[in-house]
């Protein structure tokens, strides 16, 4: 019975075959059908030209999740340069001391230090609304750059979270395609077994199976193959 499901199944859905091997599996198949059975080659080429669309598309967008992921760690590590460098800025115009400084300051520079992605939020914002209501004689600039520093990270965030959705997004994409490209060998490999009939072997002269393997699978095979003849 186990042998009659599989004929009914997609055994390329396992995890073990990497997309790329899917493809070159697929780009060998349509090369060796084409001369014979070339509607069929047809099928697979397609398919397997949307699935290396589809797997460029999130290579991309991995690569500006990444660069996002780098933009939020190097603001991170601005923010503490910049609340030390208008420190004495804060000191001259509101009082070393005084409440508004200490609003702005609460314990020095120890918690602009220690910022993190899940503290940086909360602090940026009471900096924010420390700004507003204690620094009416802050220098105009001085106020402008930080009090922009909770808006500039939620910008940032956002942008971050917009990278992570479009790699979620094409990484769904890539399942529907290569799953596309799986079932569409599947039924062209069911068509060889029946034009061929019992005849196996002139069926597999269109199929290298080897591409599917891992190198070091594939070199095992090939090594058995060799010590059985």
């Amino acid at each position: 019975m186990k042998h009659v499901e599989i004929l009914l199944t997609n055994p390329l859905g396992k995890k073990q075959y990497a997309a790329e091997r899917i493809v070159n599996f697929g780009n060998n198949l349509a090369e060796n059908l084409n001369a014979d059975f070339p509607e069929w080659a047809g099928w697979v080429r397609r398919d397997v030209d949307a699935l290396q669309t589809e797997l460029g598309q999130q290579e991309r967008a991995a690569t500006d999740q990444t660069s996002e992921t780098g933009d939020v760690d190097t603001f991170i590590a601005e923010i503490p340069r910049i609340l030390s460098a208008a420190r004495a800025r804060v000191a001259v115009d509101l009082g070393d001391g005084s409440h508004a400084f200490k609003a702005i300051y609460p314990d020095g520079m120890a918690t602009y230090n220690n910022l993190t992605k899940t503290s940086a939020p909360i602090v940026l914002k009471a900096l924010q609304d420390a700004l507003d209501k204690h620094a009416t004689n802050l220098e105009p600039q001085t106020k402008q750059r930080l009090h922009t520093l909770y808006d500039r990270w939620m910008d940032i965030r956002d942008e971050q979270e917009r990278a992570k959705e479009d790699t979620d997004s094409e990484r769904a994409e890539v399942r529907i395609a290569r799953e596309n490209l799986e079932w569409t060998i599947v039924e062209v490999l069911h068509r060889l077994a029946l034009h061929f009939g019992r005849n196996v072997e002139q069926a597999q002269r269109y199929v290298n199976s080897e591409l599917l393997d891992a190198p070091r699978h594939a070199r095992l095979e090939r090594s058995a193959e060799v010590a059985g003849n």
